[in-house]
């Protein structure tokens, strides 16, 4: 039995029946590592995530590959090297290392009700288990349910609100909408980036043209027309620009725009995209907390990192995910053709406010493994 199992695990690695065209799998990393360059919104992070030696390793195991199993599996593992859950092979079945050693917390918290405190202090608790949405409909749906939510937990009269998004995996737009709604203050959007890809720069020419049209109307407000005039500047910079992402507000030409600001403007949207989410400001106004895990990822980070960063929430819990910024149109494929292994890559970047990639993950102010430090956290909130 022991030569039987020993003989089936040399095969996997070197089999003399198996032909290995080790010249075009060698292709097929090349062009990989050409697309990783040409269209991979973090990039930026290769000398961390995927330093040269790693480069050199996967191309050697490629070239001494007995099987092309073992070529194969060079390749993926060189792509779980970047830690980018938004990086992935596509059809690929097996879950990649880095994220089976995600922690998550399970707390079994209350969906939508109250958790007591020190002192006769309580929480109010609201889990979002997902901002996905993909329809505009759908998306302005969630956020009424959410706004629904808030005030019913407004009447249980609490001290502090506990938003739980562990291990939510995100979704579309809503989320950055959502912490608005949440906020006891208006919240500047961090910085975004996108890869300067053909789709970018096409969406931010018809852009330019919404703006151009209200430019031209004789009815526009003078406040109005200079955000235009900004606007339509910022744009042709961006558009004439050469750099490798296309860095501006996560939320449109605008940091913020205080609601009925920008009334009656076709491109109002363009300027600032949460308008088109039909959105209430403001409706928590208290404290608040957010309870993050390694099961929080992608929009739930932005949902988390926007609120951090403006003071408006205090980050419970434990580190998350380090998904990031994901796709717009699909994203950026790279199509391998030996292998027909398609590489889908995130062709946009979201930084904090201290100029960190989300992708690293967030770290939360009072690390939580329990139900009992939860309510201690909760209980102690300034």
């Amino acid at each position: 039995m022991a030569l039987v199992v020993g003989a089936a695990a040399f095969l996997t690695v070197w089999n003399p029946f198996e032909r290995v065209d080790h010249v075009a799998w060698e292709g097929d990393f090349d062009k990989l590592l050409a697309d990783l360059a040409r269209g991979y919104a973090n990039f930026e992070l290769r000398d961390v995530r995927a330093p040269r030696d790693l480069e050199e390793r996967t191309r050697r195991t490629i070239r001494e590959a007995g099987t092309n199993r073992v070529a194969r599996e060079a390749i993926l593992q060189y792509v779980d090297a970047w830690h980018d859950p938004h990086l992935r092979v596509d059809g690929r079945r097996s879950m990649p290392a880095f994220l089976r050693g995600k922690r998550f917390l399970r707390l079994d918290l209350p969906r939508e009700r109250t958790l007591a405190l020190a002192n006769g202090r309580r929480a109010g608790v609201l889990r979002i288990s997902s901002f996905e949405g993909e329809s505009l409909e759908a998306m302005r749906s969630r956020l009424r349910q959410l706004e629904a939510a808030l005030e019913r937990i407004k009447r249980h009269d609490v001290d502090v609100l506990l938003i739980d998004i562990t291990g939510n995996g995100g979704g579309t737009d809503w989320a950055e909408a959502a912490a608005r709604m949440v906020a006891a203050k208006p919240l500047q959007c961090n910085e975004v980036g996108y890869v300067r890809h053909r789709h970018h720069v096409s969406r931010m020419e018809d852009d330019l043209a919404r703006i151009k049209e209200d430019l031209a109307r004789a009815d526009v407000p003078p406040g109005q027309r200079a955000l235009l005039e900004q606007a339509a500047a910022k744009l042709r910079s961006l558009i004439g620009g050469g750099e490798f992402l296309i860095r501006g507000s996560g939320c449109g030409l605008l940091n913020y725009a205080a609601p009925g600001t920008l009334a009656g403007l076709k491109s109002a949207e363009v300027l600032y995209e949460p308008e088109r989410l039909r959105w209430a400001e403001g409706v928590w106004t208290g404290r608040l907390a957010v309870l993050i895990d390694g099961g929080t990822a992608s929009a739930a980070e932005w949902f988390a990192s926007i609120l951090r960063d403006n003071d408006a929430a205090t980050l419970l819990g434990q580190r998350t995910m380090g998904a990031g910024c994901g796709y717009t149109d699909g994203g950026i494929q790279s199509n391998l053709p030996h292998s027909g292994m398609r590489v889908r890559m995130p062709d946009c970047a979201r930084f904090r406010a201290n100029g960190e990639n989300e992708v690293i993950g967030i770290e939360p102010d009072v690390p939580v493994s329990s139900l009992t430090e939860l309510a201690h956290a909760l209980g102690h909130l300034r």
